[in-house]
């Protein structure tokens, strides 16, 4: 399973950019070491 939010990132000078961050979830919820930061 794999959780994507848009982050919007206001501290660039050319105006906001948008930047899609993704985060694949472990079936185990429990188990933060398996997260993995796309």
């Amino acid at each position: 399973m794999i959780a994507c939010e848009f982050v919007d990132r206001s501290e660039s000078f050319e105006g906001s950019v948008k930047t899609k961050k993704c985060i694949r979830l472990p079936k185990e919820v429990g188990n933060h070491k398996e997260n993995q930061i796309i």
